[in-house]
């Protein structure tokens, strides 16, 4: 997995707030789906944009989001296929399921 990170603004208040998103992306139901899934797009972040840009509650637009434009912003990508729950010890066809470290 990975992550997008978008610093919000400067004044101490801020500096200590965070808008976390959990990006989504499809979700398997066993073994060899997931092992399906990994060669795709949404299995590996090999295919991901180098950035992310916000909108809704991540915009930095005091218009669009008056609440929240002045947090921190992550964004945080999704690949492992078990919406980051998996803790399986062995790897299976080469895949960690290990969703659940990452959060």
């Amino acid at each position: 997995s990975g992550y997008w990170y978008r610093e919000g603004s400067d004044d101490d208040e801020s500096k200590r707030k965070f808008v976390i998103v959990f990006v989504g992306a499809g979700w398997c139901r066993n073994e060899e789906e997931c092992a399906l899934r990994a060669t795709g797009g949404t299995g590996s972040s090999k295919s991901w944009y180098p950035l992310m840009s916000g909108y809704g509650i991540t915009s930095a637009d005091p218009e669009e989001n008056p609440d929240f434009h002045t947090f921190n912003v992550a964004w945080v990508g999704y690949c492992d296929g078990a919406f980051f729950m998996g803790d399986r010890r062995e790897p299976f066809r080469g895949l960690h399921f290990q969703g659940r470290a990452i959060v």
